[in-house]
């Protein structure tokens, strides 16, 4: 009977997964901060250009109220500077999804190498196996050999 297969760094294989399921997890928040990032982007923008369209349309108005415009033109600015700020953000955010990808892309190499330890290991025991059970085999094969031989004789 062949002994039992026993993975040695059957812990170190579970930590090296739990560790890829841990960055599966941060990339998938650092895609939803990306995904955030973006669409606040394009809110931004959106509403810039909506202001942009009511402005023109106040000056086909053709009444000049300079306190209204001095106000939309600050009003326009702040937009502007939220709208930079936001791309930095978006910028950012695509920036920290880039280097979680990487770390999982390296925890991810990590559990493959222990993986591939652990089939290699499998693929001798099981030969190892298959060796031990060819070998008894043999031996049963003499003794029946033996034992007929030895009954020829003595008749």
């Amino acid at each position: 009977m062949a002994r039992k297969f026993h993975f040695r760094l059957r812990t170190v294989e579970r930590l090296r997964k739990q560790a890829v399921d841990q960055q599966r997890r941060i990339v998938a928040e650092a895609q939803r901060a990306a995904g955030a990032a973006e669409e606040a982007n394009a809110a931004r923008n959106r509403e810039l250009e909506h202001e942009r369209e009511a402005a023109r349309q106040r000056l086909d108005a053709r009444v000049l109220d300079l306190p209204l415009l001095r106000s939309q033109q600050l009003f326009r600015a702040w937009l502007k500077g939220k709208a930079v700020e936001t791309v930095r953000q978006a910028e950012s955010a695509r920036a920290d999804l880039g280097r979680e990808r990487a770390c999982l892309a390296g925890a991810s190499k990590r559990l493959k190498v222990i993986e591939k330890l652990r089939e290699r290991q499998w693929q001798r025991h099981t030969a190892a196996a298959q060796r031990a059970e060819q070998a008894l085999y043999d031996e049963a094969a003499l003794q029946r050999y033996v034992r007929g031989e030895g009954a020829r004789r003595g008749e």
